[in-house]
């Protein structure tokens, strides 16, 4: 009599799963894909933060100058007075006379009286820039602010009766509004500049010349005929470094040294 045996199952000759080398090959590709969207990530990033900064630049100097210009073309209107004027009194520090970080000038604001603008407030203004310290890449930074004196009484310009007088020209006196801040300044002649001043080189010449030294002077003296405001603006973070929104702005006014009209109706011309 025959006997069956059960079969006895063959040896297994492969087995499902992945290698230690296609493992590691496996790990390394990820790796791969992973730091390069980081690296896109990082660069999105970085990209993004200099746009802002650029805009921030941009919108920040551009106010600042727009602010400093529309003062000086409302400036001095037809009450005997000079736009640019060296300070009444002498400042104290931190404010300085007239020069290449002050620019001091008269402005006014009025109101409705019988059909007609009565002048009622003189304010001496002082644009003051100040240092604020060395960005990482070795510019002088800064903040510029506006400085504004309201007079205590008078009815004219020095020289005149009923003269103007205004409270000590120091900042607790003042009222104070930031312009901009982390601004950089032209460096000429190893000076931190914003303002430069000029005047004609005659006075039938058409022809203007720098004044370099003794603008306080030139300032009584009525002399000044332009001015010139120059500077580079940067994000509020004060980043100095190359494509981070440093922002170069220039502008200048040419003003007019006695009103267009007399009598009456010149009383509201401005000296721009």
């Amino acid at each position: 009599m025959s006997v069956t045996l059960p079969s006895v199952p063959s040896a297994i000759s492969s087995e499902n799963g992945v290698t230690l080398i296609e493992v590691l090959v496996a790990s390394f590709a990820g790796i791969v894909v992973s730091l390069a969207l980081f690296a896109s990530l990082e660069f999105s990033v970085k990209q993004e933060a200099r746009i802002t900064e650029r805009v921030q630049a941009s919108r920040g100097g551009r106010t600042a100058m727009q602010s400093i210009v529309d003062e000086l073309h409302s400036s001095c209107v037809g009450f005997g007075a000079y736009a640019i004027q060296a300070p009444g009194t002498k400042p104290t520090s931190p404010l300085a006379e007239l020069g290449p970080a002050d620019l001091w000038f008269i402005s006014s604001y009025g109101s409705s009286s019988s059909s007609k603008a009565v002048i009622e407030k003189v304010y001496e203004h002082d644009v003051h820039w100040a240092s604020t310290g060395t960005s990482k890449t070795g510019e002088t930074v800064g903040k510029l602010t506006d400085y504004s004196f309201e007079s205590t009484k008078g009815s004219g310009p020095a020289g005149k009766s009923g003269k103007w007088e205004f409270p000590t020209l120091e900042t607790k006196n003042a009222k104070a509004r930031v312009l901009a801040t982390n601004v950089i300044p032209l460096t000429l002649s190893g000076k931190s500049t914003i303002f430069q001043f000029y005047k004609f080189t005659s006075p039938t010449s058409g022809e203007l010349t720098q004044i370099t030294e003794s603008i306080p002077t030139a300032a009584t003296k009525n002399e000044i005929d332009k001015v010139s405001i120059n500077y580079t603006a940067t994000s509020e973070y004060g980043n100095t470094y190359k494509g981070y929104g440093m922002t170069p702005f220039s502008d200048a006014v040419v003003l007019r040294l006695s009103p267009s009209e007399t009598g009456e109706e010149a009383v509201n011309e401005p000296c721009t």
